[in-house]
């Protein structure tokens, strides 16, 4: 059975571009009301913008830094007292960077864990209490799809992933017993921004364009995540069957994939 997202309160972190404004547009599509998180008000505002002449839905714009956790407590409390109850928060904020392991900038790395998985930890716990009150609630995370199948060059930027998934499969079966549901999105490489940072010298993006996953594809993928309350969605297939391969075989699959993993 399908969950109704009509008039129900959908929290979006990196909200203002790529994945995280696709998903806006694709809850609003179903009748939610998308509260757009993101550090940079001027691009939340356009895409606020965007989202109303697309759907005719308002969204609710928060300018918060997902990395501050203490930045994430105020905000999920300000939501729940000011604006009413979260249904879904979908912790889409993150960046990657790409580089061989011997030549990791550390600080840069500690940043990565510290938003990609210890933010979105943050807003878990702080969204439970009323979660388990309520006897409903959706956490989805934004993962990847190296979390299952990792790469050459991407050994922190995967490491952030794994545990993002790790803790959503110990998040689930703590909270199933409430009715909450926590799923994961792990997304192959996908066109956006994100490569602007994750890969500087634009090889990467060059090499694997043809096979890159138009981010509307994903933000609907991530809303169809709550909907129907799937524990993870792989994307495009065959990256998927891949990633479930190597985690049977990976010695073999790594002879198979061969130079095919050493794009970056």
């Amino acid at each position: 059975m399908k969950q109704s997202l009509h008039q129900k309160i959908v929290v979006i972190t990196g909200a203002s571009t790529g994945i995280g404004e696709q998903i806006a547009y694709a809850a609003a599509a179903k009748g939610a009301l998308p509260i757009l998180v993101a550090r940079t008000e001027a691009r939340l505002e356009a895409a606020k913008e965007k989202v109303k002449q697309r759907t005719g839905i308002v969204p609710i714009v928060k300018v918060c830094d997902v990395s501050d956790v203490s930045a994430v407590q105020y905000m999920i409390h300000d939501i729940e007292e000011n604006t009413g109850p979260i249904f879904s928060y979908i912790h889409n904020a993150g960046f990657g960077a790409f580089d061989y392991a011997e030549d990791v900038d550390l600080k840069q790395a500690e940043e990565m864990f510290q938003l990609n998985v210890i933010s979105g930890a943050a807003a878990a716990k702080f969204l439970i209490p009323n979660f388990k009150a309520r006897r409903e609630g959706s956490i989805i995370f934004t993962g990847s799809i190296s979390s299952r199948l990792p790469t050459p060059k991407t050994s922190i930027y995967s490491a952030t992933k794994h545990a993002v998934a790790g803790y959503a499969d110990a998040l689930r079966m703590e909270l199933k017993p409430y009715g909450i549901h926590v799923g994961v999105l792990m997304p192959g490489p996908v066109d956006t921004s994100f490569f602007d940072t994750a890969d500087e010298s634009g090889r990467y993006k060059e090499n694997i364009e043809k096979i890159m996953l138009a981010p509307e594809a994903v933000g609907r993928a991530a809303v169809e995540l709550v909907t129907r309350r799937k524990r993870v969605r792989m994307m495009p297939w065959w990256m998927g069957a891949a990633a479930r391969a190597y985690q049977l075989a990976p010695a073999l699959i790594e002879k198979i994939g061969g130079n095919a993993f050493k794009q970056k």
